[in-house]
């Protein structure tokens, strides 16, 4: 289990660059908050292994913490995969269409 100053360490990775980036009055690229992109799953993953221990030792409790968290991860997989499927369909139907020149690559 990460320590204090770990977690601190892993949200100030996220705090900072948003903080840097929002104060900033030049333009913003999405490209910017690529360095940020692992820090919320690895704060993600130290929340749910802290699971577990805030429950008692009873075994039964962790088998049954373990059992809810992977029917959560598996759900989450499910409704990724149907999103995916749907979007693709719309796409493939032709009742998506993008004007790429009309995306907005920046933050203004």
């Amino acid at each position: 289990m990460a320590t204090r100053r770990h977690a601190a360490l892993l949200l100030l990775w996220v705090a900072v660059p948003i903080l840097i980036i929002h104060s900033s009055t030049t333009p913003i690229w999405w490209y910017y908050l690529d360095i940020v992109y692992p820090a919320p799953f690895l704060l993600a993953a130290i929340a749910l292994t802290a699971v577990p221990s805030l429950l008692s030792s009873a075994s039964v409790a962790k088998k049954l913490t373990a059992r809810t968290l992977a029917a959560v991860a598996v759900a989450i997989v499910i409704s990724q995969a149907c999103f995916l499927l749907g979007f693709q369909r719309t796409v493939a139907e032709g009742q998506l269409v993008v004007r790429v020149p009309g995306l907005a690559i920046n933050g203004i």
